[in-house]
């Protein structure tokens, strides 16, 4: 098989799919990277005399020999050898939408940007998701959360003119007035099976 460095269960088919979602683990330290790599890239070009429609021209990247797009991975691999790192093919995807999007949900599921070691080292190399630096959340100390949940209990009031019950106005926004007055058959998200209407 011409996988070049990738293990995968079969020959890969850059003739039928746009690319691919990959692993690299680093077998000294367990740390792991995952992303995506696109088997052609595509430059367009002027449209020929006496037409009005560009061209598109497309080359074979070389995705054989790839190391993935993190700076800090490919200065592990180059300092550590590259027979110290495995090259995983996930699957392959046939459009440029299922492989970002399978990218993008693999890196939110596997908790990419806050997920630690026993060590506590970062596991993952990833510094964003979908080309995005999202910060990671903080853990929010219980005081805090208290605080928060008292300014929430200091909102003014309101009661819904469609099913009548009362709550603080940014839960009557989200849950009720218009979804009430659009299905007027469901109950509210925010009233639980013993609250009735009118009460707080």
């Amino acid at each position: 098989m011409n996988n070049g460095h990738w293990e995968f269960e079969r020959e890969m088919s850059p003739k039928t799919h746009q690319g691919f979602v990959y692993l690299i683990i680093n077998k000294l330290t367990q740390r792991v990277y995952i992303g995506k790599k696109r088997y052609f890239s595509v430059t367009t070009l002027p449209p020929l005399k006496g037409k009005k429609r560009n061209r598109k021209q497309f080359k074979e990247m070389a995705w054989r020999s790839y190391t993935g797009s993190s700076v800090e991975l490919n200065e592990n691999i180059e300092k550590l050898g590259k027979s110290n790192f495995s090259f995983i093919c996930l699957c392959e995807c046939e459009t440029q939408a299922e492989l970002t999007y399978t990218e993008t949900k693999l890196q939110f599921d596997m908790n990419v940007l806050t997920d630690v070691m026993p060590c506590g080292e970062r596991k993952y190399y990833n510094k964003a998701i979908g080309a995005i630096k999202f910060l990671p959340p903080k853990v929010v100390a219980e005081s805090t959360r208290n605080k928060l949940r008292e300014k929430a209990y200091l909102l003014p009031r309101g009661t819904c003119t469609h099913c009548g019950y009362t709550c603080d106005i940014a839960n009557l926004a989200r849950w009720h007035e218009d979804n009430c007055r659009d299905k007027p058959n469901e109950q509210p998200n925010d009233i639980g099976p013993e609250t009735s209407k009118g009460k707080t």
